[in-house]
């Protein structure tokens, strides 16, 4: 029972994009800064970052992603639903919870038709 749970937990552990496909190394420090700014909690801060970080790399998947999980948690659900719908639409999605919160962030705003899609 022990070895089942562990090999679960590593199923289902959330895999991060190749170093967030970001090259550049003052912006990849951003990136892990607004990532342990959502670890603890602090969403207004990571909300900040990742914003400032679209700027320079505005169609990273990863950075619309997180930035959408922080706002959906900051239950600004308006701007997490903009920012799922980009990560969603692009061809190299990588995080299939995205189409949850997405509708999740839509029936929160009572789009609940569009949610149900």
């Amino acid at each position: 029972m022990f070895v089942f749970s562990i090999s679960l937990t590593n199923t289902f552990a959330q895999k991060e994009p190749r170093d967030h496909e970001i090259k550049d190394k003052e912006i990849l420090q951003k990136v892990k800064l607004a990532d342990n700014k959502m670890k603890d909690h602090s969403y207004y801060d990571a909300i900040d970052l990742y914003v400032e970080i679209l700027q320079k790399v505005p169609d990273n998947v990863y950075v619309h992603h997180q930035l959408a999980m922080a706002y959906f948690t900051a239950r600004d659900y308006e701007n997490a639903e903009k920012h799922f719908g980009i990560a969603i639409a692009n061809e190299e999605h990588h995080f299939p919870e995205d189409y949850f919160y997405y509708g999740e962030a839509l029936q929160m705003q009572g789009k609940n038709i569009e949610a149900l899609k």
